[in-house]
Order: structure tokens, then sequence, then C-alpha cells
């Protein structure tokens, strides 16, 4: 019972192979993408032994069956087998060079799924086909003398419908088509016309982000005056149409800020296009989708950085485990980020503190810092200190409760930098101990100065507003014992600060005393919490 089932699996890996090639999980899609491959019988079938063979190393290598699901191997296979059967006429031959292409296709996702999907949460989209077949195309050259030439020989069917379609259709609309069919290499109006069925079955957003980025892309490139055609058998405008579907929402949550992003990636993408083929023609190497693959890293790379504040930014890359149909990710997109939460943000201590310097302080809070807070305890002669002030813990501040400004999760925590004596700094550490909180997508705060040791909280911890961290202790830039809090927009250390409101407080200022329910705090100004 278990080998049916597995060879059951099998066909539906291989199946859905085809219609992950553009981005896609149903098999309606699929079905139609197969079919569109077949607009040459003999590149189809080679594009179908492709994907069969490739998911069949893959599972001969036992990896991982998620990847074998996704059709990581299958879409590489399927494009490897298409190339072979589009530029090597001679089955013998083409034979040969396919089970080759296919191996190394293989192997090169294998190892670009360690390096990018693993460790950057990255997909490596068609670069296994692309390399291989630059491999195959430079070996054949090599081979022969002489540089290999894509053969297209439809079926006499499909050539038939072909060219009915075609009368039909005006020629603007048949060029158009045309572009749609080179997704899968066959420049056909009969492919194209099953791509786009395909394309509009699977997703109306696919559909028109394809379409608008296809669009764009051909006004952009002939524009600046480029051959939409120069350097391979199939239209550019391939590039252009794929670029708009992966960033427009498929790889990229759909919203007004993923399409400006896409449409700028279609633009980079037509600089892309003209310079690859001008860096190519001497090889005699078609660019392919490499195109594609190049902007989509471009402008995908960025989204993993710490330096883009993606979510401030309105673009957010979906999870590689969660991603489907663009419809799909924007409901993940609207039940995780589509609401911005309403944070009211607590003084982190219990009892009443000094504001010892505030937002463009003179000491530290500068340029990206700016917007932060520093705290410390004062007695009632307004010194920080008993006695002399020459050990930890004569100030008033050293070991009393940090507590959680809101609700959040802790994403970062430093707790084992040395407290320094009095009057030094630690210029290697300067932040010392502290703790980043999350509080939602765009609010993240950050704390320091921790006694070491002290705190209380992990990474991943789930922490309720006014529950204790830690204490307040000397680490880091720190001469005296004092806290300090910043709001920022990223989750990492030295992220870009923003202001900072407090809610429900009493501010002691100008021998003045105020009750606050939001507000920022004024340098030299003694305030606690109202609950407090």
């Amino acid at each position: 019972m278990e080998r049916p089932n597995a060879l059951l699996d099998f066909f539906r890996i291989v199946l859905k192979s085809y219609a992950h090639t553009l981005f896609s999980e149903r098999y309606i899609p699929a079905l139609l993408f197969l079919a569109a491959t077949f607009y040459d019988p003999y590149i189809g079938l080679f594009g179908l032994l492709g994907n069969i063979g490739a998911n069949a190393v893959a599972a001969l290598l036992h990896t991982d069956k998620n990847y074998l699901q996704a059709g990581v191997f299958g879409i590489n296979g399927l494009l490897v087998g298409i190339s072979v059967g589009l530029y090597v006429p001679i089955i013998t031959e083409a034979l040969i060079v396919l089970l080759i292409s296919i191996v190394l296709s293989t192997v090169i996702a294998i190892g670009l799924l360690s390096s990018l999907t693993r460790n950057r949460q990255l997909p490596i989209l068609s670069i296994p086909f692309i390399i291989t077949t630059w491999a195959v195309l430079l070996a054949l050259k090599s081979i022969h003398q002489e540089t290999p030439h894509a053969v297209i020989q439809p079926f006499w069917l499909s050539d038939s419908i072909n060219q009915t379609l075609a009368d039909a259709f005006p020629d603007w609309l048949n060029s158009f088509l045309t572009s749609f069919g080179s997704t899968l290499f066959q420049p056909s109006v009969y492919s194209g016309v099953l791509v786009a069925i395909g394309l509009l079955i699977m997703s109306r957003i696919s559909f028109l982000t394809g379409v608008v980025g296809g669009i764009l892309g051909i006004v952009l490139h002939t524009w600046i005056g480029g051959d939409i055609n120069t350097g391979q058998p199939f239209s550019s405008a391939l590039n252009y149409i794929i670029i708009g579907i992966g960033l427009g929402g498929f790889f990229v949550a759909p919203n007004l800020s993923s399409y400006l992003y896409a449409a700028s990636g279609v633009a980079i993408g037509v600089l892309v296009v003209n310079g690859l083929n001008a860096m190519l023609e001497p090889f005699g190497l078609p660019s392919l989708v490499a195109p594609f693959n190049i902007v989509m890293f471009i402008m995908m790379y960025p989204l993993r950085s710490q330096i883009l504040y993606t979510s401030r930014a309105g673009l957010y890359l979906v999870p590689l485990s969660k991603v489907h149909s663009p419809e799909q990710n924007r409901k993940w997109y609207l039940e995780h980020h589509g609401k911005r939460s309403n944070v009211h943000y607590s003084l982190p201590f219990y009892g009443t503190w000094f504001v010892y310097q505030g937002e463009h302080g003179h000491h530290t809070h500068k340029g990206t810092q700016a917007y932060a807070y520093d705290f410390v305890v004062l007695d009632n002669e307004a010194k920080q200190f008993k006695g002399f002030g020459v050990a930890l813990e004569d100030y008033y501040a050293f070991g009393l409760p940090v507590l959680a400004p809101a609700d959040g999760r802790v994403i970062a925590v430093m707790n084992y930098i040395q407290d320094n004596p009095p009057g030094v700094v630690n210029e290697i550490h300067n932040w010392g101990n502290y703790v980043i909180i999350q509080h939602s997508e765009t609010e993240f705060t950050e704390i320091s100065h921790f006694k070491y040791g002290s705190l209380t909280v992990n990474v991943g911890d789930h922490v309720k507003a006014g529950q204790v961290l830690g204490v307040c202790g000397n680490s880091g830039y720190s001469p005296v014992p004092h806290l300090h809090i910043q709001r920022q927009k990223g989750p990492f250390l030295a992220a870009e600060t923003v202001p900072i409101k407090f809610s429900n407080i009493f501010i002691e200022y100008d021998g003045k005393l105020d009750r606050k329910e939001l507000t920022a705090l004024p340098l030299g100004a003694l305030v606690s919490n109202t609950e407090s």
C-alpha cells in the first residue's frame, strides 16, 4: 500500500512543479502550464523529463521533503529540461546532456538552499537553472565549435491553434501574449493564452501585477531604445512580468507599498536586462530569467537587513513557510500587520525619578539616538548618592527594579557586562546590559545599563507592562548608575530612535506638580507613574 501512495505523492510533486514555476500551487494552472510547454512537443517532453529527473535525484539524495513539495527541484529541473530541448536538437545527445544537467542543477539547488534559504530565509528562485543552462551552452559551444541556437518546431495542432488565435487578436495583444508564453520559453500566442488563463485562475493579483509589470517594462525598455528581443529567442518582457508578480504580492505581502516596490523592481529590471544582454552577447548566451533573479535579490535582500525599517515602509516579506497565493499572503498581512496597535508606555520604574538627560541631550542623545531618556534617583538635597559616592551602592538608583514600559515580547538580551566603578565608562560595550522589547510590529523599546546578571527575562519571553525585568546598574557607557530608555524603529541594538510619550504620569517641574495623560518629558523634571 505504501508504494502506490509514494508514487502518487511523487506525481503530485511533479505536477505542482509546473504550477510553482509561475508562483502557483493549484492543479488547474499546473495543467495549463504543462500544456503550454508542449507547444513544441519535443521541448515539452524534455521539460517533463527534467522535472521528473530533478525530483527523483533530490528524493534519492534524501533531501528534506518540504523542499521537494515546495517544487524547488522540480522548477529548476523543468526549466533545465526545456532549455536542453530548446538548444539540443539531436535526441541522443540531448538525453545525455539532460541527465548531467539534472544532477548539476539539483546539487546547486541543495547548496543554495543551505546558504540562502536556511540562513537568510530567501528563495533560491531559478538560479540553479541559469547556472546549469549557461554551463551547458558554453560546453556545447566548445564541443561543436559553434554557438547553439534555439529551435522551436511546434506540433501541427498547436501551431494551427496558435495561428487561429494570432489572426483573431490585434498585433499588440499577440506580442503581449507571446511575452506571457515566453515565461515558459514557448514564445507563442498559444502558450501565452494558456499561461494568462492559468495566472488569472491562480490569482487575480498575480495576473494584474504580471500585466502591469509587463506593460511598464515594455514601455520603459522601448523608451530607452533597447530591443525587447535582443539576445534570446523570446521576449525580455518575460522578466518584467515575473518581477511584477514576485514583488507585487507573492514574496512581498500585497499592499500599495509592495506595488510601488514592484514597479521600482521592474524599472531596475529594464537596466539589468539591457546590461546583461550586452555582457552575454560576446559569449552567445541568452539572459534567460537571470535579470529576474538578479532584481529579486536586489529588492528582497534589503528587506531581510537591519538597515531598512520594513514595517514602517509597509514592506513585509512573507515567511517562506507561509508563502502561498497573493490573496492568502494578503490575509496573513492583515492578520499580523494590518492594524497598528496603540501602545501606551509607562515609566519603567517604581517611585519618583529625575530626568537626567532628555531628548537631544547634550551628552549622548544625538543623531539617530536623539530620542531617549536617562533617569536617576535624587534625595531631598538633589544628590544622586549618599556619603561620598565612591561605591556603586552609595547611589540611590543602583539596584532598584526596572520595569517593562508596555506589554511585548523580549527579542534581545545582554546580561553579562560588568558594572563600572563610579566615574568610569565602558567604551567597548556602550549599551552595557540591555533588553529590547517588541510591543507591536512597528514599536520597539530598548532599556540599558542593567546591573550585571540581574536580568530575569530571556529572548522569546512575553512580558506585561510593569513586570520587573531586572535592576538598575552601571554597565556600559555609564559613569554613574542610571536608567536609559528609548523607543526605536527596528528590533536591533542602536536602531534609529523615535519620540516616545508616557501615559498617566505625574510631572513635578519648576515647582509645579501636574498630571499628564500623554506627554514627553522635560529635562530636569521629577516624574512618576500615577499608579505608583
